[in-house]
């Protein structure tokens, strides 16, 4: 088995990796792809993987690992267990931790999956030799929804420093753009004596 390289300094661009459902490929629906155009329009060197079973997800995460790039984004179906690869293969939160074990202390993960994002699955990937923070949907999310809401994230926080992003200056934004589109995120970042804390505000039911 071929070893990763250790990267200790990162850059500040995204790698999204994107696994949907054979129906979505068919019908253009993929998150990933629009991202990255957007994405590019910031300057960022952004790369793309498109997988579709287990093996060709843990070889995209070991490449991002790699890359030394900062910032993962993944876009998959998700529920509270986990994400689908295109071919119905589950990936657990508890398995991609084990995955990117090691990775810089700086690198944060964006999740655009249904429900994968909560307290659960933030104790297993938010921590020391894992991601220092983690944003997702904390509900089920419709397509159009989730790829406007994700570009307004990315445009917003990289036009206010396309360097590096601050914990608590991202708060205010994320809470605008909560209320703007309709959705309930969560941010949960690391801590240093206690599991990770959620720094947004919910939405009203």
């Amino acid at each position: 088995m071929k070893s990763t390289p250790k990267v200790l300094k990162t850059t500040p661009n995204v790698y999204i990796i994107e696994s949907l459902y054979p129906d979505d490929e068919g019908n253009g629906r993929l998150e990933g792809v629009f991202l990255a155009q957007m994405l590019r329009l910031h300057g960022k060197e952004t790369k793309y993987s498109y997988v579709r079973t287990r093996k060709e997800f843990k070889d995209a995460i070991r490449m991002f690992k790699a890359s030394g790039y900062r910032y993962l984004h993944i876009s998959a179906h998700g529920d509270k267990g986990g994400i689908d690869t295109t071919n119905r293969q589950g990936i657990s939160y508890s398995s991609l931790a084990e995955l990117v074990d090691g990775i810089p202390p700086n690198c944060r993960l964006f999740m655009s999956s249904c429900e994968v994002v909560h307290a659960d699955s933030a104790k297993s990937l938010v921590s020391d030799g894992k991601f220092r923070s983690l944003l997702g949907p904390v509900d089920e999310i419709d397509f159009h929804d989730s790829a406007a809401t994700w570009a307004a994230i990315y445009h917003l926080i990289f036009k206010a420093n396309g360097k590096s992003m601050n914990d608590l200056l991202m708060v205010p934004t994320l809470n605008s753009i909560m209320q703007l589109f309709d959705a309930n995120f969560a941010f949960y970042k690391r801590t240093k004596d206690a599991e990770p804390q959620d720094l947004l505000k919910k939405k009203s039911s």
